[in-house]
């Protein structure tokens, strides 16, 4: 980084000094330019615990171009100051070869990108030998002038020129410890080689545009801005690939790319045989005919964008395809009734050829991701999420940790069957529930039949029996002094009351006799009865009968578990009125672990809200206390 500023500083004042009529062409502003990014994003990558070499490599092909341009500068200020020449002469002369220097650090980045180990040891050999390459290229290019008159037959340039053969092999060769690396790795590491992979697509593009501009222009200083923009474009992609991979579908963009040069590539072709042909009939009309020519191919192939695409994610990535295809078939069974959308998981296992393949969804009551059958869905990192107006609905997990996640455009595809899962499963989850509320309510009322057959024989029952037969004797006595008969009336009208009491007390049982003056009053009553404190905060009107009995019921119930089983300091039962609905919170400072056990008072409470069109929420860690919520629709 410092190295850089200081060539950086060292171009400006070379400007300001050398040149202050005659601007500097543009390339050499560019070159300031693009050196910012890798140098930037370098010290950013550096940081990273595993991005040491990674970003050192950055920072040096930001260095790169600083250092080439203090050269170019050197030079043109060398013309407008004779005593600059000399030395300006010299260092051109030395640096005649650095132009390797351009692809030296993305060629080591190929090898060690993105952990910064090589694939193995024995890739040290190019990690080594490449450097090697360049320095001995720049060194001999820079004698080879010199020693003309002691080497009249050019050995130093000629030793200097078959480096080039073994720099172009050990380019190739960065490239293929690439491909072996892909080949090898799995999820995150194949999607960071891809964005890689996708901005050496400039590459191609550069030699394409330079081609263009020759063949239309007769220039090639499109080939310089192809190079600047790698500059800018890998460091980029690297640091996409390192910090955030998932950011963008790179697939998606790769076969855009691909698309893209097939198209440019065929109007380069048309236009490349246009010129020939019009050149040798044509003459100096050819360039006009050449531009003619590449208007008219471009808007004849704009349309098949789309296809090549296609036909590029076909051969690019088959899998993909097959998936989409696969896809797309079911949906049009579906919708002809051929087939149900549960298909889909095992559409998608034979199509990824992955046997293991999850789809999960997120089932009503569970915050966990299941399949149909309820086995439950472990999320990975290279699962893929199913989207529908914003919502997750899904997930496609492969079986694998290390395979790679299914592309953004299966999950997108998927989204409408899965949704139809979805609300199968939601649908289903729900009439079990409502059968199993029927069969649990329709048990409560037979069990509270029996007890109130029960209550009524053993208590009410006996005591008018008992009334019965003591008015028969009573009426056996009518002629006995009036003390016998009074103290025989006392005795029946006591035995009235007790069944009365008693009587009374079943009916409380259905529906407490409090709550005639209003929810408020009822919980009072409740509060003064309880064995442990009870602190009310209630702020609702009159309510229907049913909504205020529902809720007595579901306070009751829950004080009633705080005294029993908590072992609770203190009850506070808060009602209020919200959006249309009741809302009954219960919490004690228990001991927590309270469960909806089927059979249990509070899973009875659940059919009692259900019941309403409510639901019932209990919170109990073990430690914390319990919350018991419940909301209850207030009808019109």
């Amino acid at each position: 980084m410092v190295l850089a500023m200081a060539a950086v500083s060292a171009v400006i004042v070379l400007v300001e000094v050398g040149a202050p009529t005659d601007p500097a062409p543009w390339w050499f502003v560019a070159q300031l330019v693009v050196c910012i990014p890798a140098l930037v994003l370098g010290l950013l990558i550096s940081l990273q615990p595993s991005g040491a070499v990674v970003g050192v490599l950055l920072s040096f092909a930001g260095l790169v171009p600083a250092l080439l341009g203090l050269v170019d500068v050197l030079g043109v200020v060398a013309e407008n100051n004779p005593a600059l020449g000399e030395a300006a002469a010299s260092v051109r002369q030395a640096t005649s070869g650095a132009w390797m220097l351009l692809f030296l650090p993305f060629a080591l980045l190929l090898l060690v990108f993105p952990d910064g180990r090589l694939v193995s040891r024995r890739w040290r050999v190019v990690a080594v030998g490449l450097p090697m390459v360049v320095a001995g290229f720049c060194l001999l290019g820079a004698f080879s002038p010199g020693a003309a008159d002691e080497d009249p037959v050019g050995v130093v340039a000629v030793v200097a020129f078959t480096l080039l053969p073994v720099f172009l092999v050990m380019l190739a060769a960065c490239a293929g410890s690439t491909v072996i690396r892909y080949r090898a790795a799995g999820g995150k590491v194949r999607i960071q080689l891809r964005w890689l992979a996708l901005s050496g697509a400039i590459i191609p593009l550069t030699l394409l545009i330079g081609w263009a501009g020759d063949l239309l222009f007769g220039e090639t200083d499109a080939v310089i801005i192809g190079i600047l923009a790698s500059y800018v474009a890998i460091p980029a992609a690297v640091a996409v690939a390192m910090f955030k991979h998932d950011l963008y579908d790179v697939d998606r963009a790769i076969m855009a790319t691909a698309a893209n040069l097939l198209i440019v590539g065929g109007i380069l072709v048309v236009v490349a045989a246009t010129s020939a042909v019009a050149g040798l009939v044509a003459g100096n009309a050819s360039i006009v005919i050449a531009v003619v020519v590449t208007a008219i191919t471009a808007m004849a192939l704009g349309p098949t964008r789309r296809a090549a695409e296609r036909w590029v994610g076909r051969h690019l990535y088959p899998a993909r395809d097959r998936s989409l295809r696969a896809i797309d078939d079911l949906l049009g069974r579906v919708h002809a009734g051929q087939a149900p959308p549960e298909d889909l998981q095992a559409v998608l296992r034979v199509a990824l050829r992955d046997s293991g393949l999850q789809i999960g969804y997120r089932l009503p009551g569970s915050r966990q991701w299941c399949e149909i059958d309820g086995t439950q869905v472990v999320q990975r990192t290279n699962a893929a999420p199913i989207r529908m107006s914003g919502r997750e609905i899904g997930l496609i997990v492969p079986s694998d940790r290390t395979a790679d996640r299914p592309a953004a455009d299966i999950a997108s595809a998927a989204a409408l069957l899965a949704e139809m899962v979805r609300l199968r499963l939601e649908l289903a989850s729900a009439l079990k529930e409502v059968a199993g509320s029927r069969e649990r309510l329709l048990r409560a009322s037979y069990s509270e039949r029996r007890r109130l057959e029960q209550d009524l024989h053993d208590g009410a029952q006996q005591r008018l029996v008992s009334l019965g037969m003591a008015l028969r004797l009573l009426q056996r006595h009518l002629d006995d002094p009036v003390s016998t008969v009074s103290g025989m009336l006392d005795a029946a009208v006591a035995e009235i009351g007790t069944a009365v009491a008693e009587l009374r007390q079943i009916a409380h049982g259905l529906r407490p006799s409090s709550l005639d003056d209003g929810l408020e009053a009822a919980l009072t009553n409740l509060s003064r009865s309880s064995a442990i404190p009870i602190e009310l905060d209630i702020d609702v009107g009159a309510l229907p009968d049913l909504v205020s009995t529902t809720a007595y019921f579901v306070a009751n119930e829950a004080v009633a578990n705080a005294v029993k089983h908590s072992e609770a300091v203190k009850v506070a039962v808060c009602v209020q009125a919200v959006d249309g609905s009741v809302n009954v919170t219960i919490s004690d400072d228990g001991l927590g672990g309270a469960t909806l056990r089927p059979g249990s008072g509070l899973a009875g409470l659940v059919d009692r809200v259900s019941a309403v069109g409510g639901g019932l929420r209990v919170a109990s860690p073990i430690g914390g206390g319990t919350v018991v919520e419940a909301v209850i629709p207030c009808g019109s």
